[in-house]
């Protein structure tokens, strides 16, 4: 059993032998002709993938972002085409040879009907393709495989990193693409508008830091930073957001103008502190009224100034009818529920205290 296996590795090994004196002997046309395949079945590929590259980037692409599509295009094109291992020699030049077909057919303009059958014979030609399988049997047949093939190389931590990157950084870049030729519908204070969903991410990129994120789930507070990159982004002042289509139908309101009160009213938290009530909830009705009294009188119109000027006057409007739909919200909620209070003396059928004069 021992002499028939050392005398059958001999046989493989003078067969390598030969094999390897054969392709040393070969000539130069049938050089010229391989070195012509692999470089035509390259250069398709390449075309392949940097023309399905450059449709990832927007309608009016940059120039100067065509040309880093097509070096980063070409670079990969050339470094799938150089294998080092057989398997995968064999796997890439089936996968080459179909991106090949499928670029050649498009350039010539060949019909629906033929490009499967075309891609599927170009593929089948490229997996019959001989190669030379690598071999550690004899130090000739060793030294053909390395001409062949290089040894695969042992990655360290730095090569892994650098792989996990730049996959992270092509697949990044595929997704940006990607929002780049996506259009979001908003409105904007009821006016409607389609920015493309990366310009969209980046302006609002502000709401995603954890803190931020944790604070906007459980107050549903929408983070104030947004407000003026998409007011940039969309070209128009807003205080109210509408994210369409309808599965999302989420609206954000910013109360940066100090308005949404007249808009959705006051929570009755806010009411207390609006009149600056003195033991919120617990306090009875006669403060309420005093407190509300007070606020009214310090910003009823006919105590401002005219020569304040309109500014000023408006702030005191607004305040004096703050105030009043603060009164209103806490008036509300103790008619609904006349019992909530120990201290209250208010009946359901109390009118609301008019404004007090000058």
């Amino acid at each position: 059993g021992g002499k028939a296996g050392r005398a059958g590795r001999r046989r493989s090994g003078r067969r390598e032998q030969r094999a390897l004196k054969g392709s040393q002997r070969r000539s130069g046309p049938a050089r010229l002709t391989v070195w012509l395949w692999r470089q035509s079945y390259l250069l398709l590929f390449a075309s392949w993938l940097t023309h399905n590259g450059i449709r990832l980037l927007p309608e009016p692409a940059d120039l100067q972002a065509v040309e880093w599509v097509r070096c980063v295009c070409c670079v990969a094109a050339v470094l799938l085409c150089v294998p080092t291992n057989p398997a995968l020699s064999r796997v890439l030049r089936v996968l080459l040879a179909a991106a090949a077909a499928t670029r050649a057919q498009e350039l010539l303009n060949v019909r629906v009907g033929v490009r499967g059958l075309l891609v599927l014979i170009c593929a089948r030609l490229a997996a019959s393709l001989p190669f030379q399988e690598p071999s550690s049997s004899s130090t000739a047949s060793a030294s053909a495989s390395t001409a062949a093939y290089l040894p695969d190389p042992r990655r360290s931590f730095t090569a892994a990193a650098a792989v996990a990157v730049a996959s992270t950084v092509f697949w990044a870049s595929v997704a940006a693409a990607a929002l780049m030729r996506t259009a979001v519908t908003v409105t904007a204070d009821g006016k409607e508008f389609k920015p493309n969903a990366l310009a969209f991410l980046l302006a609002v990129k502000c709401a995603f830091r954890p803190d931020r994120i944790s604070r906007w789930i459980s107050s549903s507070v929408e983070p104030m930073c947004c407000k003026a990159p998409l007011e940039a982004l969309l070209g128009v002042h807003f205080e109210r957001l509408c994210v369409l289509p309808s599965i999302l139908n989420r609206c954000f309101d910013w109360d940066v103008a100090g308005t949404r009160w007249a808009r959705v009213g006051l929570s009755l938290q806010e009411a207390y502190r609006e009149l600056n009530v003195k033991g919120g909830a617990k306090a009875s009705m006669r403060e309420i009224k005093a407190a509300y009294r007070r606020k009214v009188l310090k910003f009823h119109p006919d105590k401002v100034d005219p020569s304040a000027g309109p500014a000023k006057a408006k702030q005191a409007a607004d305040a004096f009818m703050k105030a009043q739909r603060a009164y209103e919200t806490i008036a509300k909620a103790r008619a609904d529920r006349p019992h909530a209070t120990a201290h209250s003396t208010w009946r359901r059928d109390a009118p609301s205290p008019p404004a007090t004069p000058r």
